[in-house]
């Protein structure tokens, strides 16, 4: 007789996901990249052990600020070995024009430093000019100040038309004031010679 604990069905203990996880992230690939070279260069572009990858797991997760890293030590070893695969293909369709990402940090980093026989000489340094060494603020200061007394000039401006106009029309009112009071007086004379004619005149009787 099969017991009752027996029928049972067993449940099967939980299975560890070893899928790829999540998606890198730019951010994070670049972080990836970083930590990797610089294992990489302390060892001599030496091959990194399983430990050591899962220090480059660590550092990446607290160059982003994680109590844990997100991917472990065997993920990050595969998505180094993807982007060596995807720069080498880049390579082959003509690395130069390559529109991805990662190429330039990647060639850098297969390349290594170059040594100074073959490194291109230093960019040669500019001429001194006065406003040399200003801060981003005094220039916005100088920009500022200059927009202040275009506004002050540009008001004085105005101002200056407005007292033109306003003196214009009182020479205007003036004017006309005296062309009425002219006209005024020439009819009072016109008036008065008329009326001097039509006085009539006495007659002397004998």
């Amino acid at each position: 007789m099969i017991s009752q604990g027996a029928s049972r069905a067993v449940t099967p203990p939980a299975r560890k996901h070893n899928g790829p996880g999540k998606p890198w992230l730019e951010r994070e690939t670049a972080l990836l990249i970083d930590a990797y070279e610089e294992r990489w260069s302390s060892l001599k572009r030496g091959q990194l052990k399983a430990h050591q990858w899962e220090e480059v797991a660590g550092s990446v997760a607290a160059k982003l600020g994680l109590s844990r890293p997100s991917k472990s030590g065997t993920q990050c070893r595969h998505k180094i070995e993807k982007l060596r695969q995807r720069y080498r293909a880049e390579l082959q369709r003509g690395g130069s024009s390559s529109r991805w990402t990662f190429f330039d940090r990647i060639d850098r980093m297969e390349r290594g430093p170059l040594p100074i026989s073959v490194r291109p000489p230093p960019p040669p340094s500019p001429l001194p000019r006065s406003g040399e060494g200003e801060s981003v603020e005094e220039v916005a200061a100088a920009v500022r100040r200059f927009r202040e007394g275009l506004a002050r000039l540009q008001k004085r401006s105005l101002e200056m038309v407005i007292e033109m106009e306003r003196d214009w029309t009182k020479m205007e009112t003036r004017r006309t004031e005296m062309v009425i009071e002219s006209q005024r007086r020439l009819v009072e004379v016109i008036a008065m010679a008329f009326s001097a004619k039509k006085k009539p005149r006495r007659s002397h009787r004998t």
